[in-house]
């Protein structure tokens, strides 16, 4: 697990969220309303998508294109959480505090390959070859 991005509010504009998500690893923000709650994510793409239509009535802050990703909770095996990855739009998902419900960390495709496949070490001049 690595850690979970800087969440949006919900009432964040798109070109604001579409700067914002330029900037983040995982294509994909949390997205929380006034009282903090998490209410799901916001994808590049939906951002992307919204802003390139621009007709009247179309979305105009996070809010309006939040999505619900599937659930992975900090409890569950690796093994367990990589279907709802790679059934996920996006390059990750936030993991869930199996309790509360609450995001507390980002599980991404790199992430997993990491914990699957550790790198090997190089082997330094004092390491035996």
């Amino acid at each position: 697990m690595e850690p979970l991005p800087a969440p949006v509010a919900d009432t964040v504009k798109l070109t604001e969220a579409a700067r914002l998500l330029s900037r983040s690893a995982h294509g994909a923000l949390p997205v929380r309303d006034p009282e903090g709650a998490y209410l799901g994510i916001v994808t590049a793409r939906a951002v992307t998508e919204a802003l390139a239509e621009q007709p009247d009535g179309a979305p105009a802050v996070t809010g309006d294109l939040v999505e619900m990703p599937p659930c992975v909770t900090a409890d569950q095996q690796l093994a367990h959480a990589l279907h709802p990855l790679l059934s996920a739009s996006g390059t990750g998902l936030p993991v869930l505090d199996a309790e509360r419900d609450e995001p507390v960390g980002w599980l991404s495709h790199q992430g997993a390959l990491r914990s699957l496949h550790p790198p090997q070490n190089a082997p330094t001049a004092a390491s035996p070859r």
